[in-house]
């Protein structure tokens, strides 16, 4: 990523459910990124440095399975990436790449993380988001696994690199 001039203030989907002067206080410490299609933004078990927007442009989430990669779907303008990791101390179990190039909004973890820490507003955000993204996860999983067993397909013979959905954005 290369570092880009200021973003005029567009929404994601944290900041469009938090109130105003959290917002304010979390756009004050964004900088802003270019990232060039094909590349990393956030790699599995190797902790974010930041918190991510994307404020445009698309990136595709995967997942390991078998050796091969498993497609969950493409993320676009609004889409916060590295929310669960920062929450939870745990390392990313997925990866996102760029498929197109994008502009980015970001915040360093630390800043990110002393912000947020005695914010109860922000938890209650956070867990609206990362609930719609572990539903969206739960669907792609209960369909697929349907889908393959009606067809007799194991699990992981589905078609590579497949876009299976957007994500979801809060509303």
């Amino acid at each position: 990523m290369r570092p880009a001039g200021p973003q005029s203030e567009t929404m994601n989907e944290l900041y469009e459910v938090l109130p105003t002067e959290l917002v304010s206080m979390l756009r004050r410490l964004e900088c802003w990124f270019l990232a060039e299609a094909g590349e990393l933004l956030i790699s599995r078990h190797v902790a974010p440095e930041y918190v991510l927007t994307i404020d445009s442009g698309l990136a595709e989430i995967s997942v390991a399975c078998d050796g091969n990669r498993v497609l969950l779907g493409v993320a676009g303008p609004g889409k916060i990436l590295g929310l669960r990791p920062m929450i939870s101390g745990e390392l990313p179990e997925t990866d996102i790449t760029c498929v197109t190039d994008c502009r980015l909004s970001a915040i360093p973890r630390l800043e990110f993380c002393n912000s947020v820490r005695t914010k109860p507003e922000f938890y209650l955000a956070a867990t609206r988001i990362l609930s719609a993204d572990l539903r969206l996860a739960h669907d792609y999983l209960k369909y697929h696994s349907r889908r393959n067993l009606r067809a007799g397909k194991k699990v992981n013979d589905s078609p590579k690199g497949q876009v299976t959905g957007v994500t979801a954005r809060l509303r």
